[in-house]
């Protein structure tokens, strides 16, 4: 090994993963694959955030090797590029992780946290290169509440789809209370909530309530977006 990853193998034997080395790429190209050595809480989180990608149809490529420079990351972290062979040779976009447990570290309670980095000049560079509209902010007048791991990765598809036909949508994902959603809702003063629990996910329904008068009515899953535009143009 080379001189640095001696002393990492000494202070963090990790980051030995990351040397760009010949030599240590030898040896790291014969190393254990941490996603082979997770525990059970990790591993179904792991196989939950692939499930959300592949909900989503994001392409992702698993890099056994990939690792973050500082120790306070724990569970995924991950690398954005551009999926064309001028992004492959520009590098990563954006960069981050999870780091759940740095709160604990500075002195508070585990807090569920994620965060990532990004090339500011990479960005504007290849925005530079394409035809790029940027939308108006504009107030949402639908709020997707959800509850149950199903309908929560369902939803992640819903929001993808109301992205594009250029709907703005508000979300609280991070909630499992139906009643706090609701709140967040009636705060952000939406016409219309759209409930989206395990029972709905497993029937392909949905449900529409209307935040002025309280009436709810129960639509196809499929038929939610043409609903949607034809009582937003009203």
């Amino acid at each position: 090994m080379c001189a640095d990853c001696r002393r990492r193998l000494r202070e963090n034997p990790l980051r030995i993963l990351d040397c760009k080395e010949e030599k240590c790429q030898r040896i790291i190209s014969q190393a254990p694959q941490g996603i082979d050595h997770l525990c059970d809480e990790c591993k179904n989180h792991f196989k939950q955030v692939l499930e959300f990608l592949d909900e989503i149809e994001l392409p992702y490529r698993l890099n056994p090797y990939l690792v973050r420079g500082l120790d306070y990351y724990t569970k995924t972290v991950f690398e954005i590029f551009e999926n064309t062979e001028e992004g492959k040779k520009t590098g990563a976009l954006a960069s981050g992780g999870r780091y759940d447990g740095l709160m604990k570290a500075l002195g508070g309670k585990i807090t569920p946290a994620c965060g990532g980095a990004a090339g500011i000049e990479r960005i504007i560079n290849i925005i530079k290169t394409k035809t790029v509209r940027f939308l108006s902010i504009t107030q949402p007048q639908i709020f997707l509440a959800q509850l149950g791991n199903l309908a929560k990765r369902k939803s992640f598809r819903l929001m993808e789809d109301f992205r594009k036909v250029k709907i703005p949508i508000a979300e609280s994902f991070s909630r499992d209370s139906l009643k706090v959603q609701l709140a967040q809702a009636n705060k952000l003063e939406v016409r219309y909530a759209l409930i989206f629990g395990q029972k709905e996910a497993l029937e392909e329904t949905i449900i529409i309530r209307d935040m002025v008068t309280g009436k709810q009515q129960i639509v196809k899953f499929k038929k939610i977006i043409r609903e949607m535009e034809k009582r937003l143009k009203k």
